[in-house]
Order: C-alpha cells, then sequence, then structure tokens
C-alpha cells in the first residue's frame, strides 16, 4: 500500500512587482508635457509666468533687497498677497501634487491586481497625470542644474588651482627680486655688484624651484625676471626691477592671464 503525499504547489500566479506595463509610455508622454509647460511659460507675460517657480521669485526679491540695501535705498515690506501666493505655490508644487502622483501611481497598480475594467479617464489616470506633470517640472530643470554645478565647481577648483600656483611664483619673484637689489647693495668684497646688476647670476637653488622655474635678463641698471610655471606648461610672468630695486611692469602669459 502506497501512502499518498499531497506536495503543495511551490508557484503562485501572482503578479509581478514593479512598474505597470505602460510606466514607460506615460513617463514619456508626462515628460513631453512638462517641457511643453515649461516652455510655454517663457512666452506668458510679465511676473505671471513664474507663478509654477516660486523660488524663482523668491531669489529675484533677496537679489533686489540685497540691491536695494547696498545702495543705501529703503528695503520695501513684501505684500502679504504675495507671501500667501509663495506659499501655496510651494504646497502645490512639493506637496500635493507629488502626494497626487504617487497615489495615482499606487491605485493603478492595485487596479491592475485587481483586474478591474480600466478606463482612459478614471481618477487613478488624472492624479497620476496630473501629478506627475509637476513632479517631472521639479525633476527634469534639476538636472540641467546639476549639470551646470558640476561643470563650475570643476571651473572653480581649476581657476583655485591656477591662482594658487600664480600666488607662489609671484612670492618666488618677489623673493628672488629683494636678492638681487641687495647683491646690487652690496660692496664686491661681500660679494655683492658694488651698485651694478652686471655681474649678478641666479643661483641653482632659486633658477629651479617646486612651482616654477625662473631666469634673469640682466643689465648694469635694470634686471628682467621671468618665472615660468612648472605645472602650466604656458603659464609665465615676467617683471622688471629698476636700480632701485622696484618691480614693476608685470606681464603675464597664458593661463595666468586668464
Amino acid at each position: 500500500m502506497n501512502q499518498k503525499t499531497d506536495t503543495p504547489e511551490l508557484k503562485e500566479n501572482r503578479p509581478s512587482l514593479g512598474f505597470s506595463s505602460n510606466f514607460i509610455f506615460m513617463l514619456v508622454i508626462l515628460t513631453g508635457a512638462t517641457l511643453l509647460v515649461v516652455f510655454s511659460g517663457q512666452i506668458i507675460p510679465d511676473s505671471r509666468k513664474y507663478y509654477l517657480a516660486p523660488w524663482i521669485t523668491a531669489g529675484g526679491i533677496t537679489i533686489q533687497n540685497g540691491l536695494t540695501e547696498f545702495s543705501g535705498g529703503k528695503l520695501d515690506l513684501i505684500p502679504f498677497s504675495q507671501r500667501i501666493y509663495s506659499l501655496i505655490s510651494i504646497l502645490l508644487i512639493f506637496v500635493i501634487m507629488p502626494t497626487l502622483f504617487f497615489l495615482g501611481w499606487k491605485k493603478q497598480y492595485e487596479e491592475k491586481i485587481a483586474k478591474k475594467d480600466t478606463k482612459l479617464l478614471r481618477a487613478s489616470t488624472i492624479s497620476f497625470v496630473l501629478g506627475g506633470i509637476f513632479v517631472l517640472y521639479i525633476a527634469i530643470p534639476s538636472i540641467n542644474i546639476l549639470i551646470i554645478k558640476t561643470k563650475v565647481d570643476n571651473q572653480l577648483r581649476i581657476a583655485n588651482a591656477i591662482q594658487t600656483n600664480k600666488d607662489r611664483i609671484i612670492f618666488e619673484l618677489n623673493n628672488i627680486a629683494w636678492r638681487i637689489y641687495q647683491y646690487k647693495a652690496l660692496p664686491y668684497k661681500l660679494g655683492g655688484g658694488n651698485g651694478s646688476f652686471s655681474e649678478y647670476k641666479l643661483p641653482v637653488n632659486f633658477a629651479k624651484t617646486k612651482y616654477g622655474a625662473y631666469t634673469a635678463t640682466v643689465t648694469d641698471s635694470t634686471v628682467c625676471l621671468t618665472g615660468q610655471s612648472k605645472i602650466y606648461s604656458d603659464a609665465s610672468m615676467t617683471v622688471q626691477i629698476d636700480s632701485h630695486g622696484k618691480m614693476s611692469d608685470w606681464q603675464y602669459s597664458g593661463r595666468y592671464k586668464e
């Protein structure tokens, strides 16, 4: 006699979790609608085109107040109506519409699981589309802002590095200029030029440093110093030293000139 056993079904026919089948299509439609809203706002006259972007209005007010206070003017109070408009806009864009978007998305998924007869104009679709337009209205400009921010940050890092190297070259040129004038002031017996630059030769430890390479073109009463960056091959500067040790006629080339 064989014992009968029941093997439970391991796989159940459950709908897979995740995006609905038409999610990508809806996302494309929402993106197109959002771009239409963004670009059509440019043709709306006066400040009403900023009704959907209260942060732009707030930024403009802040800049205007700063300029007014800087010029000694009196700051005007922001009208109460504008404050209310800003508050309503922020709540609408950042709270209400994203909530409608995700609730509509969730409702559509529940309807799909329940296998309900779906209609195009139903509450979940309207909520999903309307909320999605505002969500993408915030998200799409953020991508461009992120790209610009990354580019600006990179440019600032490069500019700061160039400026730091430039400052170092200037410091070393000043140090060399001081030693050159000291040479001119000293008599021959103390290793100086006895009032002349003509016999001066740049020491090896000054001609090449960690930051730059330096050359000196000397005459009896003047010296032309040139500093070439070791980090940036196209960056250099020259300065003239007169008989009194004064540095003048600074000239920059390459990245130092930017």
